[in-house]
């Protein structure tokens, strides 16, 4: 261990405090504190919401070190530890009374006539039209034409982002401990004129899976990942595949991800 800390925090309401007080008591036990990611760290702090979450693993290219979210935000989906608690959460780093929840990463590469433009999420990436009409995708599975989704667009969650707009599209929660991957239509079109993927579908991660604009007016996608959103033309292709790294969400010794659900969502 080499007594780094890394803080990443979205500066806002209570976080700078609660930033100030973290520094002030692990600079105490011998930790030297540095802001942002150092790669030479025993863990990243983020201080903030999920959305400071999200930030920090993306600005900090998924990074590797073990990751401790402190909830100053709303929800508190992965940031795990309230302010008033860093002194439990400090004790129980300290004595390694915690445990490490493993999160896969999924790609989506985007094939344009211009080139491919690869780009990973956690939680989800939303596939819609540039201008926000109807498109036509169809998707391949093990390039096999399965269904073509007409609709305002397209969800693909990993099992941690199953509890985010996928769930409120009607897709299935599921453990974040299977490999998978799961499709879900946002206002599927079924009717006479158009045959469409009605409901979710879930997938192994290790699936070839394609999706292909149906029509030329369909090549104009906006890919929002994890919030980041990327506008392309002329898209032939977005094809979605594992990521060879995973993110180490440090958790309290007694967590349960369905005790998380329950609490936050059900």
């Amino acid at each position: 261990m080499e007594k780094i800390i890394s803080v990443y925090s979205n500066n806002k309401g209570s976080s700078p405090e609660t930033e100030e007080i973290l520094t002030e008591k692990f600079r105490k036990l011998g930790f030297d504190i540095v802001k942002g990611l150092c790669n030479r760290a025993d863990i990243l702090v983020c201080i903030g919401g999920d959305g400071t979450f999200f930030d920090a693993i993306h600005k900090c290219n998924y990074p590797s070190i073990p990751i401790i979210g402190i909830n100053t935000g709303h929800l508190g989906f992965f940031q795990d530890v309230p302010p008033d608690r860093i002194d439990e959460f400090i004790d129980c780093y300290i004595t390694g009374k915690y445990k490490i929840q493993q999160l896969s990463l999924i790609k989506a590469s985007v094939k344009t006539a211009s080139g491919v433009f690869e780009h990973c999420f956690l939680n989800e990436t939303t596939i819609r039209s540039t201008d926000f009409r109807s498109i036509h995708l169809n998707i391949y599975v093990d390039d096999k034409l399965i269904e073509c989704c007409n609709g305002d667009g397209i969800v693909l969650s990993t099992p941690t982002g199953s509890t985010a707009f996928n769930y409120s599209l009607g897709g299935s929660i599921i453990d974040p401990r299977l490999d998978l991957v799961q499709i879900t239509p946002i206002a599927p079109m079924n009717n006479t004129a158009y045959r469409t993927l009605s409901s979710s579908i879930i997938l192994p991660s290790n699936t070839s899976l394609k999706l292909i604009p149906a029509m030329e007016r369909d090549t104009n996608l906006c890919v929002i990942r994890d919030g980041y959103k990327n506008e392309y033309t002329n898209v032939e292709e977005v094809v979605i595949s594992t990521y060879d790294k995973k993110i180490n969400l440090i958790r309290s010794i007694d967590f349960d991800f369905w005790s998380k659900v329950n609490s936050k969502l059900l």
